[in-house]
C-alpha cells in the first residue's frame, strides 16, 4: 500500500513515479529537488526576497526582465533522457495586468543551446496562475537542462502595472500531465 508523505507518494520505502485514479494521472514525482528552498527568481533582477515559500518581486520590474528563472543560491538542473516527455510547471501569483496568456515560452537550455518551447499559462484564481511546458527531449550533446526558465513573461503580463510577482512550487515530472506540486522524494526521504 502506498501513502503520501509531505506530498510525495511512498510505497515499500521508495518513491512512486506516478499515481492514477480512474485512468487519470493525479500525481507525478517531482524530479527536481530543493524546490522548497529559498532562491531568487529573475535574470538581472536584484531585489528578490523570500516570503511564505515564494520568491517575491516588487513591481514594476526593471526593464529587460523578460526572462525569469531561478538564480542564486539555487539554479535547478536535470539530466534529461532522449525520447522521454517531461513537464515543467511553475505556480505564481501577480496582480499585474494580463496582456496575452499565450505569449510565454519556456527555454529548455543546455550548454548545447536553447530549445524554445510553448508554454500554457493557466489562470487558477484571482491573481493566481501556473505556467506549464511539456517537451519530448530530442537528445543533445549536452542533456543537462536548466529548469524553470520562462521567456516573454513581460509579453504575457504588463510588469509595469500591479504591485507584486511571486513564484513558488517548481515541479519537473515525466509525462505530459502537470499534477499538483509535491516535494521531490530526495527532500522527504532524508
Amino acid at each position: 500500500m502506498a501513502d503520501i508523505t509531505h506530498g510525495t507518494w511512498i510505497k515499500d520505502g521508495g518513491a512512486v513515479d506516478a499515481v492514477f485514479s480512474n485512468g487519470k494521472q493525479v500525481y507525478g514525482r517531482n524530479l527536481s529537488s530543493g524546490t522548497n528552498q529559498e532562491y531568487a527568481m529573475g535574470f538581472g533582477i536584484p531585489n528578490t526576497t523570500w516570503k511564505d515559500g515564494y520568491a517575491f518581486e516588487t513591481l514594476p520590474l526593471a526593464s529587460g526582465a523578460g526572462e525569469i528563472l531561478p538564480q542564486w543560491p539555487h539554479t535547478f538542473f536535470y539530466t534529461t533522457t532522449q525520447g522521454v516527455t517531461y513537464t515543467q510547471t511553475i505556480w505564481f501569483e501577480t496582480d499585474a495586468t494580463v496582456k496575452d496568456l499565450s505569449a510565454t515560452h519556456y527555454t529548455w537550455w543546455t550548454g548545447a543551446g536553447h530549445d524554445i518551447q510553448p508554454a500554457r499559462v493557466q489562470k487558477l484564481g484571482q491573481n493566481s496562475y501556473k505556467v506549464v511546458s511539456t517537451y519530448t527531449w530530442p537528445g543533445k550533446t549536452d542533456n543537462n537542462v536548466r529548469l524553470f526558465d520562462i521567456e516573454n513573461l513581460d509579453a504575457t503580463f504588463d510588469l509595469n502595472t500591479g504591485t507584486y510577482l511571486k513564484f513558488g512550487k517548481l515541479k519537473l515530472e515525466k509525462g505530459n500531465v502537470a499534477t499538483p506540486w509535491s516535494l521531490a522524494p530526495e527532500d522527504v526521504l532524508k
